[in-house]
């Protein structure tokens, strides 16, 4: 199997995972947010957004450390990932208590700790620990189909012990218990499939491998961490200041938005390989073919937020129910934020690609340090709009700071030159889909999505160039899935 045969197999059951991933939790998002109501669904959302503040601090970006090393060193692979295990433990039986400490000390009488310790046990323990070192395992030796497997049996236990809750009446206690369980069968398999199939881990005490983990993922762990608590801070800051039933009204579109991050973000993953051979060539290389991805990520980003910024309320109502409707307005405030999170995750691609991804702090810390700014003065005075006000401007500082980044260190890529031909296809779709609202939303759907195309194609916005390398792309692809004439067989390095 050639490298790129590899990527390519690789790059589609990440995909295929992460598809069933998002499909699920959404598809639960909706049915929890329909149980629970408003308030209900604040308080969940709430107690997962505490838990996930701890996070951070037991990822640390290892698992990028471990993938490297692995992939390196595949005869050392029982030591390193016995090393990380070893090292996640201990971290849990410090972080454990101090978060339940923490959650007692802040907490209310509204909010049942144990659904908290619940939620820590599932997502610090059995995910953090088993889940994620083995995932780390599957892509270091170039297996990700275990990682489909693994989150399509994950989910349908997930789905099918919570719908079961749910139909029983239950509350949030329960509908946590039914996630630790589907999280412990999780980290179970992934884990026997770590034995089974590549090593048999050796826990080992070893400071000095603990030291080069904790110093080589330092700059990754603090920028995952500011990337956690910018998703995580408005639901603290709601619940504290307002209410559970406006932190359930915003976490509604929230959700929306942050499912579309789930998708995009590994669609635009996958071009780091070809940026980083390309700036090995030159820089200027670079910049041509990073214009036409610029341009692909304007097309799918801007279609995306237009349909949902002027659909905000039948999208709300029609998924979520009557009871959210005070949510379009928020929706519709943060929509653009679906275009310029795709930018700036772009720019970072771009600064890892050239080698300069330590830059990529500076960037996840202005997002983090607007947010927290905004919320607290806008969050407390309006709410759930202060809120909305919150994720736009954060979004719009980290877009700014790693546009100027980009363009001092690597390249500019013409940025405002080649938007051009996007904006005009984008504002005509936009205005076509504002005169047909009032028709049925299953139809304007289907008339903005084909006359957004047509407009695509009106204004050339994809060069002939860009189409070629596009379509080479894809034949790639669809000759890994067994669509491709020349590859009718498909693989023989599969389940």
């Amino acid at each position: 199997m050639t490298r790129l045969d590899s990527i390519l197999r690789n790059t589609l059951f990440s995909f295929i995972a992460r598809g069933i991933d998002v499909a699920v939790t959404f598809a639960l998002a909706v049915i929890l947010a329909r149980y629970l109501g408003p308030e209900g669904m604040g308080e969940y959302t709430y107690i997962i957004a505490f838990v996930a503040i701890f996070v951070p601090l037991i990822d640390l970006g290892l698992d990028h450390i471990l993938i490297r090393e692995i992939a390196r060193q595949q005869d050392s692979a029982r030591k390193y990932v016995g090393a990380a295990l070893l090292l996640k433990m201990l971290i849990i039986l410090v972080l454990l208590p101090l978060g339940m400490l923490v959650a007692w000390l802040t907490g209310d009488t509204s909010i049942d700790n144990w659904a908290i310790l619940l939620c820590f046990i599932g997502t610090l323990l059995l995910r953090e620990i088993p889940t994620v070192v083995s995932y780390a395992v599957f892509l270091a030796y170039e297996r990700m189909e275990y990682r489909a497997v693994v989150t399509l049996l994950f989910q349908i236990v997930k789905f099918s012990v919570t719908l079961t809750v749910v139909l029983l009446g239950f509350g949030l206690v329960p509908i946590f218990a039914a996630a630790l369980i589907a999280e412990a069968v999780q980290g179970g398999v992934a884990l026997y499939l770590v034995f089974k199939k590549f090593t048999r881990p050796r826990l080992v005490f070893d400071p000095k491998l603990w030291k080069h983990y904790v110093v080589e993922s330092l700059p990754l762990g603090i920028a995952f961490g500011f990337n956690s608590l910018y998703f995580q801070i408005d639901i603290i800051i709601l619940r504290h200041f307002r209410s559970a039933e406006e932190t359930g009204l915003f976490s509604v579109p929230f959700r929306i938005v942050t499912t579309l991050f789930t998708v995009l973000i590994p669609m635009i993953w996958v071009l780091l390989p070809h940026l980083s051979r390309a700036a090995k060539d030159s820089i200027q290389r670079m910049d041509e073919e990073g214009q036409g991805y610029l341009k692909g990520i304007a097309v799918i980003t801007a279609g995306l937020a237009l349909f949902m910024g002027i659909e905000a309320r039948d999208l709300i109502v029609n998924l979520f129910g009557v009871s959210y409707e005070a949510s379009a307005a928020v929706l519709v405030a943060i929509s653009p934020v679906i275009v310029l999170h795709a930018f700036s995750y772009f720019f970072d691609l771009t600064m890892t690609a050239v080698g300069k991804q330590r830059l990529i702090i500076v960037g996840a810390g202005s997002i983090f340090l607007v947010k927290l700014i905004v919320d607290l003065i806008f969050v407390p005075m309006y709410g759930i709009m202060g809120a909305a006000l919150g994720t736009l401007a954060s979004d719009l500082a980290c877009f700014s700071v790693m546009f100027f980044l980009m363009c001092k260190h690597v390249t500019s890529f013409h940025f405002g030159r080649i938007m051009v031909k996007p904006f005009w296809a984008a504002l005509t779709a936009g205005v076509l889909l504002l005169l047909i609202r009032a028709w049925p939303f299953y139809i304007t759907v289907v008339i903005f999505g084909v006359s957004y195309l047509i407009f695509i194609w009106i204004f050339r916005v994809i060069s002939p160039d860009q189409k070629l390398v596009f379509r080479e792309m894809t034949r790639g692809l669809m000759r890994k899935v067994g669509l491709s004439r020349e590859d009718s067989n498909g693989s023989d390095d599969l389940l």
